[in-house]
């Protein structure tokens, strides 16, 4: 529920280049490959509790300007903060935490003395929320395509993250494509849009 993300998406920006635009201060249409690449790795990194130092690692930098990138991180989508706050306080209180599905799972560890072991079960809890929703979106859009296709000779053969691997024989790609468009986008009902790129080649390599 970040008004900022949110107004990214809804705009169609590219996301990563929407947050280093807002990190670095600077417009959308100046920013550059490095702060955008920064950014990616601040987009991916920081709900899953990555410290400054493993940041200023990965992306060699000093650890005082990794967590400068942090804390602006959390300036610009201060609702990613409470998210991930409100995420843990909850765990603390139940034990488990859900999906936007409802999937839930358990998690040990929350108050544990051991840092390490708590650090882990905090980044488990925020973890599941966030790729465990994209995980329940992906297998929905998969049971629709499977009750859509029946009928046709080509197959869905292979699920990778967020993308879908198909065998279709060239005759039926036109009535395919839109198929499995409308079947991805309408999987879940978001504040944001939930877009679908289409690629075809000989094989999968082709197409990466």
């Amino acid at each position: 529920n970040d008004s900022a993300m949110i107004d990214a998406f809804q705009k169609g920006h590219d996301i990563h280049q929407a947050t280093a635009a807002k990190v670095f201060n600077v417009d959308y249409e100046q920013v550059t490959k490095t702060q955008r690449e920064q950014a990616k790795t601040v987009n991916f990194g920081i709900t899953y509790g990555q410290s400054a130092f493993a940041l200023a690692d990965q992306l060699s930098i000093s650890r005082q300007d990794a967590q400068q990138l942090i804390d602006q991180y959390f300036q610009e989508f201060s609702n990613i903060r409470s998210f991930m706050d409100q995420t843990i306080h909850f765990v603390r209180n139940h034990g488990f935490v859900s999906t936007l599905f409802g999937r839930i799972r358990k998690i040990d560890d929350i108050d544990s003395p051991n840092r390490s072991a708590q650090r882990n079960a905090q980044r488990i809890a925020i973890n599941t929320r966030v790729q465990g929703t994209a995980a329940d979106i992906i297998k929905c859009a998969m049971n629709n395509i499977a009750e859509k296709i029946q009928g046709f000779e080509s197959r869905m053969v292979m699920q990778v993250h967020d993308e879908l691997v198909f065998d279709v024989l060239d005759k039926e790609i036109k009535k395919l494509t839109p198929l499995i468009v409308d079947a991805m986008e309408s999987a879940a009902s978001l504040q944001v849009p939930l877009l679908v790129d289409i690629e075809t080649g000989g094989n999968w390599g082709s197409v990466q």
